[in-house]
């Protein structure tokens, strides 16, 4: 069976090429040929990369990339789209795309893999900026007139979650129209009703909370997991887990603490966890460029378990609100919480 498209990696594509702000762009390539599949690389589909004798691509290590958490079903799928651009709108592309790039804590990077442009200035060579690695290196020279872009092939698998998907293609598209985070993540709320605002401005407060929290981390340490100064001092803290924790229940006990409000809020959680996440990821690079020692994979794991463990205690709080509700209670709670 040959490499398929998703749905979602299908609109990214037709969006970047018509939709996006650049005059010139022609799509020019999803779907791997014969070359792609000798030589590996995100169009290709995990299946195909199997077939073709390259199990072991680097398009297929990182934790994101592999099967799990990629579906069977989602081994299907390749992961990369190519567009064909002026030198002027890849010049436009560079700018853009590297903005997020040197923005640790966007929270768009969470759903980007790397994308391969040029600043358009003679001389210079074509850049792959990995948004996964935090790496800007030298690309091939054919990237002079076409961008590539590539996703961790766990974002593009609708089998695995349709949802988070969609908001990785999204997340591209609103990176190449130049919009800033804070535009996108008032993008994926829609403005469906009357609560969103006051869902955004408990969002606003929260990030300031986390950002807070960021520079209360510096010089922490917690339980074992070693963050160090520059001296190797320690400082006494409480737990990093119970601070997270109550971030994430200041956003639920928001205003007015109703079953509306936790309904949207599930809506946006996706969204504002990988902002956490994402910040977080910022931070600890800059703690260990600085020299210090952190055991990233400890923090991290630490917050998701954190998050998962919030999200099963608000979905129960939700099934709460429902119930005290009642019938003909003025508050609506979509059933799709």
């Amino acid at each position: 069976m040959a490499t398929e498209v998703a749905p979602p990696t299908r609109w990214l594509a037709d969006e970047w090429e018509n939709r996006s702000g650049y005059a010139s762009a022609v799509l020019s390539g999803i779907v791997p040929d014969e070359r792609h599949k000798k030589n590996g690389g995100y169009h290709p589909s995990i299946e195909d990369l199997i077939r073709y004798g390259n199990g072991g691509d680097y398009s297929n290590s990182r934790p994101l990339d592999k099967a799990p958490p990629v579906t069977a079903k989602g081994k299907k799928y390749g992961a990369a789209v190519d567009m064909s651009l002026s030198r002027a709108d890849m010049k436009k592309l560079y700018g853009r795309a590297l903005a997020v790039y040197n923005n640790r804590s966007d929270p768009r990077r969470r759903y980007l893999n790397a994308i391969n442009v040029w600043d358009g200035i003679t001389g210079h060579s074509p850049r792959r900026l990995d948004f996964q690695a935090n790496t800007n290196s030298t690309a091939s020279k054919d990237h002079e007139w076409h961008s590539h872009e590539d996703q961790p092939r766990a974002y593009v698998d609708v089998n695995r979650n349709e949802q988070e998907a969609w908001t990785a293609a999204r997340a591209f598209i609103s990176m190449v129209k130049g919009e800033s985070a804070a535009q996108w993540l008032a993008s994926i709320g829609q403005g469906e009703d009357d609560d969103m605002g006051q869902l955004e401005g408990a969002q606003a407060k929260w990030l300031e909370r986390a950002a807070q929290l960021a520079d209360w981390m510096l010089n922490a340490d917690y339980k074992g997991f070693a963050i160090r100064d520059a001296n190797g001092k320690l400082g006494p803290v409480e737990p990093l887990v119970k601070r997270l924790a109550d971030l994430l229940f200041a956003m639920v006990a928001g205003p007015g603490g109703s079953g509306a409000f936790v309904a949207d809020f599930f809506r946006e959680q996706q969204l504002t966890n990988a902002a956490m996440r994402s910040a977080l990821e910022g931070l600890l690079q800059q703690v260990q460029a600085g020299g210090g020692n952190v055991d990233s994979a400890r923090i991290l794991a630490g917050v998701d378990a954190v998050v998962a463990d919030a999200v099963q205690t608000m979905r129960a709080e939700t099934r709460d609100a429902v119930a005290d509700l009642g019938e003909g209670g003025a508050a609506q709670v979509r059933a799709d919480t």
